[in-house]
């Protein structure tokens, strides 16, 4: 007969593997230096046009003010508008 091979991760789920003290720090410092090679990174909205109004915008300001949403007057016409009959009440009411 023949066997299947048994990969590494799937053989055994439960067991950890233990590292030593000098191979966790090895870690740790690739991790770090992977982290702080990707802060220095060009912005990646250099490149395209300045057109879009909606780019993330990667600056240092920290404005914690509240942005109150603009509301059209247009919008609350078309909500709460009258039907013909109401008009026509309203006409002869006056």
């Amino acid at each position: 007969m023949v066997e299947k091979k048994i990969t590494v991760r799937s053989h055994d789920t439960t067991q950890r593997r233990v590292l030593d003290r000098a191979t966790r720090k090895r870690r740790l410092t690739r991790q770090l230096d992977a982290l702080e090679k990707d802060n220095f990174q060009d912005d990646p909205h250099a490149s395209l046009p300045q057109l879009a109004k909606r780019l993330p915008q990667f600056d240092e300001s920290n404005e914690s003010g509240k942005k109150r949403k603009k509301t059209r007057g247009d919008h609350f016409k078309q909500r709460f508008r009258k039907n013909f009959q109401a008009l026509l009440e309203e006409e002869v009411r006056k």
